[in-house]
């Protein structure tokens, strides 16, 4: 399979999830020993774990969203690294990102299998939306 095969399929990824859409379509995207990691979450397999995640990320937003046309897409074998800016609401009503402590900005990195689905999926990104972890947001601060 081409890159750009593989970099549609990563596309498709967020725009699911930007519909709200986590049918069999969606669940087809990824290999039934997939390989996920999240920070704070660790690593976790198979397509149960994308449901359990799924879940996780629903019980700390209220609406998450991608802003696919600021995607950067970085291709390399069946790899596929996307910079990705995402926007939406915590569950406790706060707007993300807030330009302040929060940015929206992260990077995930798709491995695909023989077949073109997902068999990794690893995210690189805060997952505090909003820039509520108070005490990581005073010592990475870079105003005294």
């Amino acid at each position: 399979m081409s890159a750009n095969t593989f970099k549609q399929k990563a596309r498709r990824f967020y725009e699911k999830i930007n519909l709200g859409e986590f049918d069999e379509e969606y669940f087809g995207l990824f290999a039934e020993d997939i390989e996920l990691f999240y920070p704070k979450y660790g690593f976790a397999y198979g397509k149960e774990a994308i449901v359990d995640f799924g879940a996780k990320v629903q019980g700390t937003v209220k609406s998450l969203a991608f802003d696919l046309d600021k995607f950067v897409y970085t291709c390399e074998g069946s790899r596929v690294a996307v910079e990705i800016v995402e926007y939406g609401i915590t569950q406790s009503g706060k707007l993300f990102p807030d330009g302040k402590t929060s940015f929206g900005k992260f990077c995930n990195v798709f491995e695909f299998d023989g077949t073109g689905k997902i068999k990794r999926y690893h995210c690189y990104g805060d997952p505090d939306f909003a820039g509520e972890d108070a005490p990581r947001v005073l010592a990475f601060s870079r105003v005294d």
